[in-house]
């Protein structure tokens, strides 16, 4: 879970905050719990589920890469050099991805 530190003030009428206090307590959570779950359902499932596609449009793609060996040496020969963006990042052992 993300550390919360954003602070919200939410208004309820008496109705509203006594059936969530309900709910809470059925559930063995808090209100505030009930509250953050229902923004993550409603509101950034849609970002969640983009976010899960994107990485799964990336784990389909069919770009060379190298031996752990090779990608460990060259992260250590970019960080030595301090990422120097005139030099190669990488060398391709099936040749240059095309686009």
């Amino acid at each position: 879970m993300a550390t919360l530190t954003k602070r919200v003030q939410v208004l309820l009428d008496p109705f509203q905050y006594q059936r969530l206090d309900e709910i809470a307590r059925q559930r063995n959570r808090s209100v505030g719990a009930l509250i953050r779950e229902a923004i993550d359902r409603v509101y950034l499932q849609n970002a969640m589920a983009e976010r899960l596609e994107a990485v799964r449009a990336l784990a389909a793609m069919k770009l060379p890469v190298a031996g752990w060996e090779q990608m460990e040496r060259e992260s250590v020969e970019e960080i030595t050099r301090g990422g120097d963006d005139k030099q190669p990042r990488s060398t391709y052992p099936l040749g240059r991805p095309t686009l």
